[in-house]
């Protein structure tokens, strides 16, 4: 990674001035500005653009103001010219028993990088975590947050100004461990041979960010958690207008909005290359699904949407307030012939691979183990002990009629 051309002399830092005077969120900026401006660049400065304090809570509140310091640092990331092609930056909180597949999957389709935020896990996931963080292709960052911010939103907004790293990649992903991007099949379902189809269909500048369109699976019924693939276990799904983005880094200054970057007026195609328009909602008509698609497994079993619903949602503050259980039933999708919509099979023999790398590191696999061990005393403490009687009670209550 690397700056280039050297920086304007209008963003040399801002004189020095005591730290003790500053809002700490101002004091990193400043910190940030002088590891990017100088020459030769400290070493001993790398390890700050890992840190996720509660001193920067306020990236979670005061998007929208672009100005001064900050300003001048997001110019001056700019200028870090990428070498690599495509990163994912996600966010996990009590994921662990989906963490091999997301990060087996995010190598399956080609990304070349795996940023991951997390905060307050009780599911025995930090060792794995802190064992994926030990390959070459993952970075795990703590993200430590207080009760008036989001730490989805706080996470993404770190990584786009604060997160040197990141600048190594040109596109980047922002998406859930729940999330699976599938590019088509005419693209190998390569993220990087899409992101070049689209070069070729829009030389130049080119788009800002690809909207994938979700194809969100239901639960089939299911009960308690399966061993198996989530996209194997799942395999009927519906299509949605609302959507995830890859962007391209430098083109954008916020992703406060978690679906779609900002400022307004970034130019913006769908999976199919076509150019939209899209409001706040973050919606638009998905093209047909053989130009790509972002499978989400919203609901999983019951079980497991049980311990999804208590851990809360990183979009809100303090990540406090999950969907009640009754979403489970209303958002759930009929389990039809003409919904039936499995994963590619070439990609998931591309998953099993990766995942086969991953479970060969011994580290991996016995962090993992203890995971799922962990994960049962946490949904019988969550779900109670009669899951079958919990779950026909609220189904004859909640599930939609004929």
């Amino acid at each position: 990674m690397h700056l280039s051309p050297p920086a304007p002399a209008s963003y040399a830092p801002v004189r020095p001035t005591a730290e003790a005077a500053l809002s700490p969120l101002e004091a990193v900026f400043r910190r940030n500005i002088a590891a990017l401006t100088r020459r030769p660049p400290d070493p001993g400065s790398d390890e700050d653009q890992y840190q996720c304090g509660r001193d920067l809570d306020a990236l979670a509140l005061d998007v929208g103001r672009p100005g001064g310091t900050k300003a001048v640092n997001l110019a001056l990331m700019r200028l870090i010219r990428p070498t690599r092609t495509a990163a994912a930056v996600l966010t996990a909180k009590n994921e662990g028993c989906y963490l091999l597949e997301c990060v087996a999957h995010c190598r399956a389709v080609g990304f070349e990088h795996v940023f991951i935020y997390t905060n307050d896990n009780s599911d025995g996931s930090d060792a794995l975590l802190d064992a994926l963080g030990r390959t070459p292709f993952v970075t795990v960052i703590r993200n430590e947050v207080g009760p008036l911010a989001s730490p989805q939103v706080k996470a993404y907004e770190h990584s786009i100004h604060l997160l040197r790293a990141l600048r190594d990649f040109e596109w980047v992903a922002y998406f859930d461990v729940d999330e699976f991007l599938i590019p088509a099949e005419h693209h190998d379902h390569s993220v990087v041979n899409a992101i070049a189809a689209l070069r070729c269909r829009h030389p130049g500048p080119g788009p800002s960010a690809i909207c994938y369109n979700w194809t969100v699976y239901g639960s089939e019924g299911q009960i308690r958690r399966r061993p198996g693939l989530v996209q194997e276990r799942f395999r009927h799904s519906t299509r949605e207008r609302m959507f995830k983005s890859l962007v391209r880094l430098a083109d954008i200054g916020s992703m406060a909005l978690i679906h779609m970057p900002s400022p307004v007026g970034l130019a913006l195609v769908n999976a199919a290359f076509e150019p939209i328009t899209v409001g706040l909602d973050c919606t638009s008509d998905p093209p047909d699904p053989v130009h790509g698609t972002l499978s989400h497994y919203y609901q999983k079993s019951f079980e497991e949407f049980g311990v999804k619903s208590r851990r809360g949602r990183g979009g809100v503050p303090g990540g406090l307030v999950g969907k009640g259980l009754d979403t489970f039933f209303a958002w759930d999708v009929p389990a039809t012939p003409a919904t039936c919509n499995p994963a590619p099979p070439r990609l998931l023999a591309r998953v099993h691979r990766e995942l086969a790398a991953l479970q060969a590191v011994p580290e991996i696999a016995s962090a993992a183990q203890a995971v799922e061990h962990a994960y049962c005393a946490l949904s019988a403490r969550v779900n109670g002990d009669d899951l079958d009687a919990r779950f026909q009670e609220m189904r004859a209550r909640f599930q939609p009629g004929p």
